[in-house]
């Protein structure tokens, strides 16, 4: 037993060593009691016992953090490299007259095996741990021992010598540092501890952790990890990792295969928790994303403390955060999303929506609503501020302040971000989703129950959204009865996650976006290209076609109109523009046949919510192709041919493939029918000759791969198909 614990009476031990409980506050005012050094005493020990009442939940949190916490307290995980004050497990003194020459304070840090000791703060000055004794610098008045939480770690000596503790009292499975400062003698001429008392710091990387991607037992794996062998695991800061390390639990000294063991996290197993669902997230998360001051970092990592007493939905929020994406619930599981891109799994027109169910749409959101901003002001964790939290570049833009008549503010707290590039990307993805303020709620039938929380859609509506696709992400979901899905919708966008070099901010400059958002301004020059050519069918024609291809680069597009006109030297810029033809925002190219052999104009502009038009990106004339009709080789065009222009895509993650051909030309053609290795899809899809069609199938069945063809029949029931393409669910 300690002298400090002997010394006191009180019913609230300090410590159970074995057990690795926190002791009370009054253990600590105890040590300035014994000490008889009235220069640790004038330091104010009440000053650390303040510095622990929490205000707030993000910046308070971590000033707490980075204070010696006193009293028992929750256990604690270390995730990624991070600091800490830890908690006060023991303390006493030795040596000396007095026996007081010497104050030793036991911290904790983790409730788990930690892979180092980076280093540490004395008050303000950084100190690189090089190893138990004698720190270099304080005159033999400073020594410190570290434990990485192992379960056979020695006890550190002087708690053994000094301390009252046993060989037997080794925190197993607990790491811990042991701070050993000596005061100063009354009459020093060059005294260390000018301030009084010190105050340390601790810098250390934290948990190791089990990479799924790394397992050859995991399907898609290839590896030694192993969860059930903690030996095989590894440091790191990939934030889905430790998000999903959490989640399948922390146990006392790695027992896994005990259950009672657990002490931090949810405790799931491999089957609540399937470790393959992981790898998109955690390949995300590794992405390089490069910096303007040279090199790069992974897009997504993740460095702090995370406590027991936290509700798990909490946790799974603070690692969304840092993620910059939401929190979702796949096949009933809790799982994190991080902000990115997506294709839509799903296109809808009214025709999709139940018939006399609820319908709700807004253009706008309300004053109150705290999704509508245009100032993100994101806040992180500086480890050159001595880890304290601080605020990045204020992320906003002076047009959208102008437009909303006032600053909307949105603060996004990052306890677990270190990296100001980091936290300007996340407070970027939160600015431009703030932009998006198209709502709704609606109700599907059963061949959309599979959609759910986080799944991207395109909705057509003549009446809500005057005809044009928007695109919107699945804010929540509920499957009722007769299969019927009842969702809420939100706006959202692929730019919203896109990021250049360009748009990071200077630390300390004025706080306005690098690339302000295009308005209502035309698309950007390059961004679409126009080119004349033809399409040759089986039967040998050729039609003249334009050819528009690009990307949109403007976030608040809702609809790209392309345009053409035949060119005439001179001719106005806004005159006899024809046939515009309208597509959803995430269109790479599109086709318009025209006649042959004339030159043309084509024009690009975008369209923004509340149908406002952009204007026109007219783009570098260019000559149409040569029309030439079917009938080579002397039938004059009567046998029956194959369909032309197949295209077979399955939609991302799902079973469902789109499917497009042109019809026959020739005069027998009848209609088609579509199949997916043999099997028909569908009806009998009647069209005219050369019609472009289309088509939605899914796949059934548990072949690996199926074969689509387009079979095109004539009225005496003799068919052609065109050659498969071959798709892999």
């Amino acid at each position: 037993m300690s002298k400090v614990v002997g010394f006191i009476t009180s019913p609230l031990s300090i410590i159970d060593k074995k057990l690795g409980k926190i002791g009370q506050s009054i253990g600590l005012i105890g040590i300035g009691i014994t000490t008889g050094n009235p220069a640790f005493i004038a330091a104010g020990v009440g000053g650390l016992v303040d510095s622990l009442k929490k205000t707030g939940n993000g910046q308070a949190r971590q000033a707490a953090e980075t204070s010696l916490q006193i009293g028992e307290g929750p256990r604690r995980a270390v995730f990624g490299e991070t600091a800490t004050a830890g908690s006060l497990g023991d303390a006493f003194n030795y040596g000396g007259k007095y026996g007081t020459d010497w104050e030793v304070i036991v911290v904790i840090l983790a409730d788990h095996l930690c892979e180092a000791l980076m280093g540490f703060y004395v008050n303000d000055a950084y100190v690189a741990y090089a190893g138990d004794g004698d720190v270099a610098g304080y005159n033999g008045q400073l020594r410190v021992s570290w434990r990485p939480g192992s379960a056979d770690q020695a006890t550190v000596a002087v708690l053994t010598s000094q301390g009252g503790w046993a060989s037997t009292d080794r925190l197993r499975g607990i790491s811990y540092v042991v701070f050993e400062y000596k005061a100063d003698a009354a009459d020093a001429k060059k005294p260390i501890w000018t301030s009084g008392r010190p105050e340390f710091l601790c810098v250390l990387r934290g948990l190791r952790l089990y990479d799924p991607r790394k397992d050859s037992t995991v399907p898609g794996g290839s590896g030694p990890h192993r969860w059930l062998d903690p030996s095989t695991r590894e440091w790191g800061e990939n934030a889905e990792l430790c998000r999903y390390n959490f989640d399948r639990g922390i146990y006392a000294c790695n027992r896994i295969d005990q259950p009672t063991q657990l002490l931090i996290g949810r405790g799931l197993s491999a089957l609540e928790a399937p470790p393959e669902r992981i790898f998109s997230a955690a390949n995300l998360c590794d992405e390089p994303v490069a910096l303007q001051g040279g090199g790069s970092e992974p897009r997504y990592r993740a460095s702090g403390v995370i406590s027991a007493d936290e509700v798990f939905g909490d946790v799974a929020d603070v690692f969304a955060a840092a993620m910059g994406g939401i929190v979702i619930q796949p096949e009933g599981s809790v799982a994190v999303e991080p902000g990115h891109g997506k294709s839509p799994v799903a296109y809808i027109t009214d025709d999709d929506l139940v018939s006399g169910t609820k319908v709700t749409f807004s253009d706008f959101r309300s004053e109150a609503d705290e999704d509508w901003a245009n100032t993100v002001i994101p806040s992180f964790i500086d480890p050159s501020q001595k880890w304290a939290s601080r605020a990045a570049p204020i992320r906003r833009n002076s047009a959208d302040v102008l437009a909303d008549g006032g600053p909307r503010e949105a603060p996004v707290s990052l306890r677990l971000v270190k990296s100001i590039t980091q936290a300007q990307r996340i407070g970027e993805i939160r600015r431009r989703i703030g932009r998006l303020q198209r709502t709704a709620s609606l109700t599907l039938g059963p061949r959309f129950c599979e959609l759910e929380e986080g799944d991207w859609i395109v909705w057509t509506s003549a009446r809500r959204t005057k005809a044009l696709p928007v695109q919107f992400r699945i804010e929540s979901y509920a499957l009722g009865r007769e299969w019927r899905n009842a969702l809420s919708l939100r706006e959202i966008n692929a730019t919203c996650f896109s990021w250049k070099i360009s748009d990071e901010i200077a630390d300390g400059t004025t706080a306005e976006s690098q690339t302000p958002p295009d308005g209502y301004g035309e698309p950007d020059p390059g961004s679409w290209t126009l080119t004349g050519t033809t399409i040759t069918s089986a039967d040998g024609s050729t039609q003249p076609v334009l050819i528009f291809t690009g990307a949109v680069e403007d976030m608040y597009c809702s609809e790209v109109r392309f345009e053409y006109r035949e060119h005439v030297t001179g001719q106005a810029a806004d005159a006899a523009w024809i046939d515009p033809v309208f597509a959803a925002p995430d269109v790479r190219e599109r086709r318009i046949l025209v006649a042959g052999g004339k030159v043309y104009d084509g024009a690009v502009s975008y369209r923004f919510p509340g149908s406002i038009p952009g204007p026109r990106l007219i783009l570098t004339p260019v000559t149409s192709g040569d029309l030439s009709l079917p009938g080579a080789g002397g039938d004059n065009g009567t046998n029956l041919t194959a369909a032309t222009d197949f295209i077979a895509t399955r939609r991302a993650g799902t079973r469902t493939v789109d499917v497009a051909w042109r019809n026959p030309r020739s005069p027998r053609f009848n209609f088609a029918r579509v199949l997916a290795n043999g099997e028909q899809k569908g009806g009998d899809m009647l069209g005219g000759l050369g019609v472009y069609m289309t088509s939605v199938i899914t796949l059934s069945g548990a072949a690996p791969d199926f074969d689509i063809v387009i079979r095109s029949y004539d009225d005496g029931g003799d068919f052609v198909d065109t050659d498969p393409q071959t798709i892999t669910p």
